[in-house]
């Protein structure tokens, strides 16, 4: 006994505090009243607490999650890995397990983790985002080296996501530099470095605040730190110097001077040159190391392409040890290349925006040494002279007209309709030339004129006409609802006046700084094209991305015993749309599954056997479309009957006591119900006389009940009286479900079960007999002595109806009533909009379509403390809901109950899933 506490005649209600989390409690309330008293037992559970001390450690493609185990007692942990709302991972813990792992997880991206706490029917969890480490980069390496610049180049890692690069550059101990790049780049060059020194170059990847990194070591060129080696004279010459005066010097003789530049213990190739004293003088004065000359003619262009430049140049006079070119974007460096002397003078920049002006600048580099050439690129930008139009067919130049550059249109006629043309825009300024091509189709039709202008192909500025608009990038559908797509998408490079979005049955146009967009009302289970198109003037880019919608989930799902204690039968009705199968799990009391199996499309019912006697079980069902899941699962809850104890015997007979033992039930059983009854030799010889009352017959007086232990096999009944006959039941009760007779509503809305246990003795028949609520009998059915059940079909839906069962032995008669009421059907609708204030909802419902109902019942997941507001029978304001929570409501509709104490059933559930929005 924990606690002991008197209360006041008038109190109804009491809270009992300082118990243990999660624990099972008995609770008797005695009621006293002039020395004797009368009591009340219920058992009621504390709800379990929730884990604290979430930490979590991951290497990029898994997780280990631990926590601090919770006060209390908790049956099981359940653990849930989602990813933007879709459930990745469920996995089910004992009690005092303190971590869990996942793995196979994208790297770099975040997760949503809840631990759940459940103890018996009761739960609590705790909630925290974490996130993998992102994978590093791959295949790093220097790509170019010279005496004043490390270029490292690398591959994005095969899987995953990032935020962006972070890059340093180390000599010893000392960072030298820093650089970020975006996400997209594979390509870095650090400048300005020391000649002939070692570094070392970080790229970090970066997601979050995790990161993961990877090094590569490179060497610079050697430097200008010359030392001059004479056949008569030696000399080193400090690395600031630019000259040296040799003399002593024959006049007019002619020397030859050798020069090679030193790092550390590594030598450059040696240069040479000749020079020669005067008649009179014994001095030569050498200067070296001039400065390299610029490049010349260089071209740009596009190729007809809306996201590269193509540069090419002749290399510069004289001695060149590479071409450093910058592409920049105003002020900012977008890209930097290097160039060997010993390549083709040439390269290209690609990922640019299309209609973007860049600067082109090229570096030549010697000897430590620079001069730059700036080239500034635009489509048909400054001072031009003329166009010139060409327009061709199968590499055949048809047409050509040149056209002012006051003028931005042109028209060319006597064309075959239907057939597809280039076109050529060439733009002259004095003898330099660049040009573009694109492509156009005269319209199939009779035409009188028929030229490209009449088809809508006309011909602008190249900045504006022919530079067609990248696609969107990163296109992706994912499913947000049974009937619901949404497609996301990275903006197009580039300029674009608007975007296009469509499905077969939906297109719509989209404001170019719009990034998603969302189909309803689509078909559930149904696989969609979506197409993203850019549009900019006449010109179009599309990109495209196949997503499904998510299958409905089946209604009307319930788990019945058919009155049997070791299998249930699962039935539902099917759902709306495409679907190619189920996935049903059976799972225990504590949530643990003990059965994952695969349901065929055509079926309605699964029978699940082979299961424990008296055990609560709960089916959830899962709707599959090419395996993609219904957002929901559909459940349902069942128990099989308790089974009823064996080898009932008399083990000891006295005077004023009687013995019995059993063998327990197989199963489980929570406890046994004794009673015992005296019988008068009067009931046990009455003969039947026709009359319906007198048919109805009780077991006999009842003397003394006990209640015995799962674990029981016997019992003592003291006190009785010498000579008299007794009757013994024993009941094996598991839940509010016992093995004795009944009349039960199997979940199906049109049937009754009246099912009873054999009496002692011996019988030759049954008849079964089903009556209305006004009396009139509906149905009759004699049966064989070895029945036990019998089912009318054909009844009205929530309605009560009683039941006779007479036992037949030859002339004698014995009757048992009973009343039972069909399930009613379930609500028709489960809608959900918002509140009349921003923390409310309103959940509406439609009511069954057929047969008896008096009211309905709501029930919600998490069991948190709602206020519900009904405003009409099939609607109610629901508020106090937690910010960011996922809950699940449940409605049945409900027949009988209320004062007049009828037999009460209810529906099967229909359920629909609200997540509430987080607070900022």
């Amino acid at each position: 006994l924990l606690k002991n506490e008197s209360l006041g005649s008038t109190t109804t209600q009491h809270t009992i505090n300082d118990l243990t989390p999660g624990r099972l409690y008995n609770v008797t309330v005695v009621t006293e009243a002039g020395g004797l008293q009368n009591s009340k037992t219920i058992e009621a559970r504390t709800a379990p607490s929730a884990v604290s001390n979430i930490t979590s450690e991951n290497n990029g493609t898994s997780l280990r999650l631990s926590w601090q185990q919770p006060e209390g007692h908790v049956d099981a942990f359940i653990v849930t890995f989602s990813n933007n709302n879709t459930f990745l991972q469920i996995t089910t813990q004992s009690g005092d397990a303190t971590e869990v792992e996942a793995h196979q997880l994208t790297p770099g991206s975040a997760y949503q983790v809840e631990v759940m706490s459940v103890s018996g029917t009761l739960t609590n969890q705790s909630e925290i985002t974490v996130r993998t480490a992102p994978a590093a980069v791959v295949d790093l390496h220097i790509r170019h080296s010279d005496e004043t610049s490390l270029s490292a180049m690398w591959n994005h890692a095969p899987s995953g996501s990032r935020d962006g690069y972070f890059l340093t550059i180390r000599h010893d101990d000392a960072t030298v530099d820093t650089r970020e790049v975006e996400p997209n780049m594979r390509e870095c060059t650090f400048n300005v470095l020391t000649p002939g020194r070692w570094y070392i170059i970080t790229v970090t990847t970066r997601s979050g605040k995790l990161n993961t990194s990877v090094s590569v070591e490179g060497r610079t060129g050697v430097s200008t730190n010359p030392i001059l080696i004479v056949v008569v004279q030696n000399h080193s010459v400090p690395a600031g110097s630019a000259s040296l005066v040799l003399t002593g010097l024959t006049p007019g003789t002619l020397y030859r001077l050798q020069a090679a530049t030193v790092s550390g213990d590594l030598q450059s190739k040696s240069i040479s040159l000749e020079a020669q004293t005067g008649e009179s003088t014994s001095t030569v004065v050498t200067r070296f190391i001039l400065a390299p000359a610029a490049v010349s003619k260089v071209k740009v262009a596009n190729g007809g392409r809306s996201d590269a430049l193509y540069v090419s140049w002749l290399p510069a006079e004289g001695v060149v040890d590479s071409y450093l070119l910058h592409l920049e974007d105003g002020k900012r460096t977008v890209h930097m290349l290097a160039v060997s002397s010993s390549s083709p003078p040439e390269c290209s920049f690609s990922s640019l925006e299309a209609g973007r002006l860049y600067s082109v600048v090229i570096v030549t580099r010697s000897s430590g040494l620079k001069n730059t050439t700036v080239v500034y690129w635009h489509h048909a930008a400054g001072d031009l002279d003329r166009y010139v139009v060409l327009i061709s067919y199968n590499h055949t130049i048809l047409q050509n007209q040149s056209v002012p550059t006051g003028h931005n249109e042109c028209t060319f006629s006597s064309l075959m309709p239907g057939r597809l043309y280039t076109v050529t825009v060439e733009t002259w300024s004095g003898s330099y030339v660049s040009s573009v091509s694109t492509h156009g189709r005269t319209r199939e039709s009779e035409l009188k004129e028929r030229n490209l202008a009449a088809c809508g192909v006309g011909f602008f500025s190249p900045m504006v006409c022919f530079s067609v608009p990248a696609a969107v990038r990163n296109l992706s559908v994912r499913n947000t609802g049974t009937a619901d797509l949404n497609v996301t998408w990275s903006p197009a490079l580039g300029d674009v006046d608007h975007y296009e979005g469509g499905v077969s049955i939906d297109t719509r146009p989209v404001p170019k700084h719009i990034s998603s967009l969302g189909f309803l009302d689509l078909i559930p289970g149904q696989v969609y094209t979506v197409t993203i198109q850019s549009q900019s003037g006449t010109l179009s880019n599309s990109n495209a991305v196949s997503g499904r919608t998510a299958p409905a989930t089946v209604t009307a799902l319930q788990a019945d015993n058919g009155h049997t204690t070791h299998s249930l039968t699962v039935r539902w009705e099917r759902p709306v749309g495409v679907y190619d199968g189920y996935s049903l799990q059976l799972l225990d009391e504590a949530g643990g599954i003990l059965r994952n199996q695969s349901v065929v499309v055509d079926s309605q019912s699964e029978l699940l056997e082979g299961l424990t006697a008296g055990k609560w079980y709960r089916v959830k069902m899962v709707t599959l479309s090419s395996g993609v899941p219904s957002l929901d699962a559909a459940t349902a809850e069942g128990q099989t009957r308790p089974a009823a104890v064996q080898n009932l015997t008399v083990v000891l007979v006295n005077t004023t006591s009687l013995s019995f033992s059993w063998r327990p039930s197989d199963g489980h059983v929570d406890t046994y119900d004794l009673s015992l009854y005296h019988v008068s030799e009067a009931t046990t010889n009455h003969r039947a006389s026709g009359n319906r009352k007198e048919h109805q017959q009780t077991a006999g007086e009842l003397v003394d009940r006990q209640k015995v232990g799962p674990t029981g096999n016997g019992c003592v009944f003291s006190g009785l009286q010498a000579g008299s006959l007794y009757r013994l039941l024993v009941v094996s009760w598991s839940r509010d479900m016992s093995s004795d007779s009944s009349v039960q509503s199997s979940g199906q809305t049109n049937r009754l079960t009246v099912s009873w246990q054999h009496g002692e003795g011996s019988w030759s028949s049954y008849q079964v007999l089903l009556y209305d609520a006004s009396g009139a009998t509906l149905g009759a059915e004699t049966l064989g002595a070895e029945h036990r059940s019998h089912t009318f079909l054909g009844l009205i839906p929530g309605r009560l109806y009683h039941a006779d069962v007479i036992t037949h032995s030859g002339d004698l008669v014995n009757n048992v009533s009973e009343f039972g009421r069909t399930s009613p059907e379930p609500p028709t609708h489960l809608s959900v909009r918002q509140g009349p204030t921003n923390d409310t909802i309103e959940l509406l419902w439609s009511g069954p379509a057929s047969g008896d109902y008096d009211n309905f019942s709501l029930q919600w997941a998490p069991e948190d403390h709602l206020s519900i507001i009904p405003t009409h029978l099939t609607s109610c304001i629901v508020g106090g809901m937690f910010p960011g929570r996922n809950y699940n409501f449940t409605l049945m509709t409900v027949s009988g109950g209320g004062a007049k104490g009828d037999p009460t059933a209810k529906s099967q559930p229909i359920q629909r899933s609200v997540r509430t929005s987080r607070r900022s």
